[in-house]
Parts: C-alpha cells; sequence; structure tokens
C-alpha cells in the first residue's frame, strides 16, 4: 500500500506540480543568496578590519618619522643651523596629543594585551625624549655646546631609538593582525 504523500503528489495536476518546482527552485535561489550574502558580510568585515589595521600602521610610521624630523631639526639647531622650534612638550607634539586621548578612550580596552602594554610602555620613553630635548635646547641657551652635543648623545638619542623601537612593535603587530585579516576574508571568498 502507498502512503498518502506518495499519492497525493502522483493525483497533483501539472500545474500544481510545476507551481512545486518553481516553489522549490525560488527557496534554493533564496538560500544561496543569503548564504552568499552572509559571506559577503564576513569578507567585507574582515577586509574592513584589515583596512583599519593597516591605516593603523600607517600612522604609527608617520608618527615615527615626525619625530625623527623633530630630532634632525634638533641636532641641526645644535650644530648652530638655525633655530629649533620643535615642540619641547611630550604631551603636545602630534604624537602625545593622540597618545594621550587614545589610552583614555574606550577603544584602548578592546585592544589586546600585548598592545596594551606597548602603548602604555610608550610614555615614559617618550616624555625622557623630550624632557632630554629641553635640556639640550637649554644647554645651548646658556652657551654650553659641548655638554649640549653630549647629552644629545646621550640621553636623546638614546630615548628616541626607545621610543621608535616601541613603535616598530606597535607596526609589526599592526600588520601581522592586518595580514591576518586579509587571509580571513580570502578565505570567505
Amino acid at each position: 500500500m502507498k502512503r498518502w504523500g506518495e499519492m497525493g503528489l502522483i493525483r497533483l495536476g501539472l500545474r500544481y506540480k510545476l507551481l512545486l518546482g518553481y516553489c522549490l527552485v525560488i527557496a534554493i535561489m533564496l538560500a544561496m543568496a543569503w548564504t552568499s550574502f552572509q559571506a559577503l558580510g564576513d569578507m567585507s568585515q574582515a577586509y574592513s578590519l584589515a583596512m583599519e589595521e593597516q591605516d593603523q600602521s600607517l600612522f604609527f610610521t608617520a608618527k615615527e618619522v615626525d619625530h625623527l624630523v623633530w630630532v634632525t631639526q634638533l641636532g641641526e639647531y645644535l650644530l648652530g643651523e638655525g633655530e629649533f622650534h620643535g615642540e619641547l612638550d611630550h604631551t603636545k607634539c602630534r604624537l602625545g596629543e593622540w597618545y594621550h586621548q587614545f589610552v583614555e578612550k574606550e577603544g584602548f580596552a578592546d585592544l589586546a594585551p600585548e598592545l596594551q602594554q606597548l602603548f602604555l610602555a610608550l610614555e615614559e620613553p617618550h616624555r625622557r625624549l623630550h624632557e632630554s630635548a629641553r635640556r639640550v635646547v637649554s644647554l645651548v641657551e646658556q652657551g654650553d655646546k659641548e655638554r649640549a652635543i653630549g647629552h644629545f648623545f646621550d640621553q636623546t638619542r638614546v630615548h628616541l631609538m626607545a621610543v621608535r623601537g616601541i613603535l616598530d612593535q606597535i607596526v609589526e603587530i599592526s600588520a601581522a593582525q592586518a595580514k591576518v585579516w586579509h587571509q580571513g576574508a580570502e578565505k570567505t571568498v
């Protein structure tokens, strides 16, 4: 004896069978569209996160370059090749202004602990860098160029290298994270 489902499908007219077939095709197409839409959303999010990480890497590279220009101007001042107009307050240079706003924002807490530690470690050598530059300028103004040069090489340069090292680590981690996000986006395709 045949079950009702098999008998019912056989007894349906051609019109209903075609309608049922169209409905089934539409259901399959909707499922495929939904799956594609989800995949595109995931890919878009992954690319967006990757772009944010790359932008962050470029931002920190620019801040590093800012400080290289700043220390070059300080060195030129030390050699008597013009006035020094660089910022001596570590909270008022471009990196310092951004930094102090950033660590107080909610987004800072969302960073990976490794990045949080690096950002927090940046404060001290950055402060010392600007303090040492203030001392160099003061010594030059007092006419003690020899001590100013010694302080520049013994202190300013050391603190600059520490700041650069931390910024380089931040850029490296950000670039690695961007690579991971790019790979995730590519897997979504």
